[in-house]
């Protein structure tokens, strides 16, 4: 395959993981928003109340969009598009990020002062995917797969007690990762 193509395909596969990527930190965000301004403002929660059915179902659906957004980040599967799918692709098409297919995009110039990835930095970020990974594994992802994604045989309590097991920062890091993981790709690919 032509180094145009490789191109080509993983710049494809970029941007549909940067979908993903924004809807997992934008679903999260909003949902801890909401959270923490309604719990805040008394006279709001007032006129939430007023509408509680909608506001609950707006919340719950906010919700499941960050579950099911964060989930494709992190999804395993064979056919996912998902980060470990990425970068498997980044390393796989590595000549894309070379300062020479750099100087064919903007310029020998350009590309001579410019950083090119080494194996180390792919690493690097495979290291920090398979932690966010595993930290989705043990608290989002049984989150996804038995309340969310699934209609398992759960109760109120064990679903709040998987809700507990999710800290607020990790939550957030798992949420953002994704973005950080497609800025880095897209910034090795394009400087």
């Amino acid at each position: 395959m032509s180094l145009e193509r490789y191109e080509q395909e993983f710049l494809e596969r970029l941007g549909r993981f940067h979908d993903d990527a924004v809807a997992a930190a934008r679903f999260t965000f909003l949902h801890l928003a909401f959270r923490y301004r309604s719990s805040r403002t008394p006279p709001l929660v007032e006129k939430l109340d007023a509408d509680a059915g909608f506001w609950n179902s707006t919340l719950h659906a906010v919700q499941l969009a960050s579950v099911i957004a964060i989930g494709r980040v992190f999804d395993d599967g064979r056919d996912a598009r998902s980060a470990r799918y990425l970068l498997d692709s980044a390393g796989d098409y590595h000549r894309i990020f070379s300062r020479k297919a750099l100087a064919a995009r903007k310029g020998s110039e350009y590309a001579s002062v410019a950083y090119e990835p080494t194996q180390a930095d792919f690493s690097a970020l495979k290291s920090e995917l398979a932690q966010h990974a595993a930290v989705f594994n043990q608290t989002i992802g049984p989150l996804r797969d038995k309340a969310f994604a699934h209609s398992a045989r759960i109760s109120h309590d064990q679903i709040e007690s998987l809700f507990g097991s999710v800290g607020i920062e990790e939550y957030q890091r798992i949420a953002v990762f994704g973005v950080r993981l497609h800025h880095a790709l897209f910034d090795s690919y394009y400087n």
